[in-house]
């Protein structure tokens, strides 16, 4: 599972390079060896985005490098798969012989208890029908309600409102560093100079409450912030970017932007942005697409035919995993400069000189604007009041929802 892993995980590369070793010990114990220290080795195996996973030597073997099919799928946690319903639901129910972590609860760490004898995870893609479901008792929690319905619910004495502020999400327009317009590091300098990021934040999220402004990577309360050259975050002066046009030999070219209208917040955002890149100069082509072919060419790595593209990103555990960084990731950010800083960050093991080498790269970001982060920006989940236990104590949910230590009052 490991080797599988190392070879095809699409966060893994980057460790299992310095791999020369994978030996089984005995029946608990693994020794990787490496080449040379790498610093957030913990961090890549750990990562509940893509880490390392085990699974029986017959299943790995048989996928190969292809992804594992649904009913492959094996999980360690207090819940087992029970039922999959295709575009309906997918039902777990309590593993009686799971074996807990020990520890105070705090997040994904500590003790796991399962409370509930079954768990029921139903697809309701339409945001009014899961908003009705929760209101009428049909489903106990509900995720990714957008913002303007929160009036609808906020003084309901059923309903307990989550807002996701930490950590948050980060919206990002991604800029093309490979080909096309934005290869020209002075036309990404003007897209940075040119945006003023409040009223880009206000269309995405509406209610100052489910956003902030932010020009650091990481939200403030994560270790790895730092205000760090945040100086040209929010510039908001169209003169500038102009002027950065002028030295670029920029001539109308047109600036192609590509948003999935499914994904509300940013196609909002994108049409700020569609103006205020026009206000300073650009001639923008804002093309909207449903989501699957939005992700279709935007990851287009041979022939990409975008120059900035409207998603958002999770918080990582370490910078190493931020996907900005992976020079295989869409924008394909991969200059010496990055690559030397990638390197290095990754050889160190402290986390003061860690620190120190992200705040470098945090500078080079603002140089090299390989991407545009718009601000912080927080969720809205509901649950129904009648839920105890590790939600609505002082271990809140995370931006991922669990549903272990919790209970029917």
């Amino acid at each position: 599972s490991l080797n599988r892993w190392g070879n095809y995980g699409l966060t893994s590369k980057a460790l299992w390079s310095h791999v020369t070793e994978v030996e089984g010990l005995d029946d608990y114990t693994i020794v990787i060896t490496l080449d040379e220290p790498f610093g957030p080795f913990d961090f890549y195996l750990a990562n509940i985005y893509g880490g390392a996973v085990i699974y029986p030597a017959e299943v790995a073997e048989a996928a190969g490098d292809q992804p594992l099919s649904p009913d492959q799928y094996i999980g360690t946690g207090p819940y087992k798969f029970v039922e999959w319903k295709s575009g309906d639901y997918i039902l777990l129910e309590r593993f009686e012989d799971y074996a807990s972590p020990q520890g105070e609860p705090s997040g994904y760490a500590g003790q796991r208890v399962a409370y509930f004898d079954q768990l029921k995870f139903f697809i309701v893609p339409e945001d009014n029908a899961r908003l009705v479901g929760i209101q009428a008792g049909t489903y106990d929690y509900v995720v990714n309600i957008p913002n303007d319905l929160y009036p609808n619910v906020k003084d309901d004495p059923n309903i307990t409102s989550i807002i996701t502020d930490h950590p948050p999400i980060y919206p990002i327009g991604l800029l093309n560093n490979k080909a096309g317009l934005t290869a020209n590091v002075k036309i990404r300098q003007a897209i940075l100079a040119a945006l003023d990021m409040e009223p880009i934040m206000l269309a995405g999220y509406g209610d100052p409450m489910f956003w902030s402004l932010n020009g650091s990577y990481f939200a403030p309360g994560i270790r790895w912030y730092t205000d760090a050259c945040i100086d040209k975050y929010d510039q908001a002066n169209p003169e500038l970017a102009r002027q950065l046009l002028a030295e670029a030999g920029y001539n109308g070219e047109p600036l192609r932007l590509i948003v999935a209208q499914d994904m509300t917040a940013q196609y909002n955002q994108s049409l700020v942005v569609a103006d205020q890149l026009r206000q300073a100069g650009f001639n923008v082509d804002l093309q909207v697409y449903d989501k699957a072919t939005f992700f279709a060419r935007r990851n287009d790595k041979d022939n990409p035919q975008w120059e900035m593209a409207f998603s958002f990103y999770s918080t990582s555990p370490d910078p190493s995993l931020v996907l900005m960084l992976n020079p295989n990731y869409a924008g394909w950010w991969d200059t010496p400069e990055i690559q030397r800083l990638r390197t290095e960050l990754n050889r160190i093991t402290d986390f003061d000189q860690r620190y120190a080498k992200w705040e470098e790269i945090m500078c080079l970001w603002y140089e090299q604007v390989p991407a545009v982060k718009f601000g912080d920006a927080y969720q809205l989940h509901l649950m129904r009041a009648e839920i105890g236990g590790g939600y609505g104590t002082e271990h809140p949910p995370m931006l991922s929802p669990y549903f272990w230590n919790s209970w029917r009052k």
